[in-house]
């Protein structure tokens, strides 16, 4: 397996609070960054300043830009900026990151890939998967019954086996038949079970006639090139495309989540298509992930961390920007996702409208840069809504793990005092 050099950005997200909690021996004339960098050269890693990027070097922006995955940070003075970047790579040199990062009272992020919607990062740890699965994309626009077929869909959601991946996208697409503006639902799903594509055939037959999938609609493949089928990518050269470290585009964008318990009927479908076509062609788009029941019925809400059960399938909700659009463009745009959003909390819970963490939402929240937002003021924002019950809990798990609040973010546990009979963790 490819391994590739963690990035490890260390940020002054709020410049002054470094200084709030800077430790008493410091002084002007030693700044944080230059704490942590003594430490680094008096560490046991003679190696370990090579890989460190101040602003000074010359790569500094270039490494910081390589992994922003929405453009809209590129370049935006409101962005924190962080003072340094290392890119350690070996395990002694994360630690020694770690220490001096405590010692120096300096932020410590760590930068991936994956679902940074606001500027923050992400971790997460993968599971085992078939080697081959079926897999098919099939689109029908709205005269070609795509409101009824995504209607019926959410009831065939229920019912499919559980080695079945599900979903619906939409977006705006020019009519082959009108030359005009209609939404098309692309129906994606992959089997990762016995029989692969026959089986899978067999399934639609059975379950989803309507929806029209032939057997040269699906394809066999490595579960692993499903993610570029997915994203509608070539699969043959899947390689390039999984190892390339520079995205294909680097789209601006916001984007959120929901989670939906209970079918929207014909009537909502067709209003929500509707509000897609206010906006110009490919700028408003959404994906329905079905996971109606499942493995993850199994397992209690109280068992992990992730709190989201008895819905029907969560969704991901985009608008996207050009580079040269006016102000006054991205502003309409923003103002339609708002709208966009209402529509959609017809058919959501609210107190709290449940979020997914992994889709990082600031308009739910921030705290306090001087690091005095309570638990309770947390849990209202965004604490409830990524994690429902379960937040009190982690909040005692951070307190117990990082007392002195090193890893934080602006949407981070807050610490509490603990008895000491409470401070350990038992599994």
């Amino acid at each position: 397996m490819t391994k590739f050099p963690i990035r490890v950005a260390i940020s002054l997200a709020v410049f002054w609070a470094v200084f709030t909690f800077a430790s008493s021996t410091q002084t002007q004339s030693h700044l944080p960054e230059q704490v942590f960098l003594h430490c680094l050269k008096s560490s046991n890693d003679p190696n370990i300043t090579e890989v460190v990027y101040t602003p000074e070097h010359p790569d500094f922006l270039s490494v910081l830009n390589f992994y922003i995955q929405n453009s809209r940070f590129l370049n935006n003075k409101q962005t924190p900026k962080p003072k340094l970047i290392v890119a350690p790579s070996k395990g002694s040199e994360v630690q020694t990151v770690i220490k001096c990062g405590k010692m120096s009272s300096l932020q410590i992020r760590i930068r991936s890939g994956g679902h940074d919607f606001e500027g923050s990062s992400y971790i997460s740890d993968l599971v085992d998967v078939p080697e081959k699965v079926a897999s098919f994309m099939v689109s029908r626009t709205l005269v070609e019954n795509a409101v009824q077929l995504v209607h019926k869909a959410q009831s065939v959601s229920l019912t499919l086996p559980l080695e079945i991946y599900f979903s619906i996208k939409f977006m705006t697409v020019l009519s082959n038949q009108t030359n005009k503006p209609t939404v098309e639902a692309t129906f994606v799903c992959t089997y990762r079970g016995a029989g692969g594509i026959t089986e899978l055939l067999s399934i639609m037959d059975r379950k989803f006639p309507e929806l029209g999938v032939t057997k040269d609609d699906i394809f066999e493949m490595l579960w692993i090139q499903f993610v570029p089928f997915h994203n509608s990518y070539p699969i043959d050269d899947y390689v390039h495309y999984l190892t390339s470290r520079i995205p294909p585009s680097k789209p601006y964008f916001s984007a959120k989540a929901d989670f939906v318990r209970d079918p929207v009927s014909e009537t909502g479908v067709q209003g929500l298509m509707n509000k897609l076509l206010e906006v110009p062609l490919g700028i408003g788009q959404m994906e329905w992930t079905f996971w109606g029941g499942g493995i993850m019925d199994k397992i209690p809400e109280s068992e992990i961390a992730f709190p989201h059960r008895g819905y029907l399938f969560i969704v991901f909700e985009v608008v996207y920007w050009n580079k040269d659009d006016t102000s006054a463009t991205i502003e309409e745009r923003i103002d339609w996702f708002r709208g966009f959003r209402r529509e959609f909390g017809r058919y959501v819970p609210e107190n709290p409208r449940p979020a997914y963490a992994d889709y990082r939402d600031h308009d739910l929240g921030l705290n306090r840069p001087d690091g005095t937002t309570t638990v309770e003021e947390a849990r209202k924002s965004w604490g409830g809504p990524y994690f429902g019950g379960n937040f009190d809990r982690l909040v005692r798990v951070k307190s117990v793990v990082d007392p002195e609040n090193l890893f934080r973010n602006e949407q981070g546990f807050p610490v509490i005092e603990l008895p000491s009979s409470q401070c350990q963790l038992t599994s």
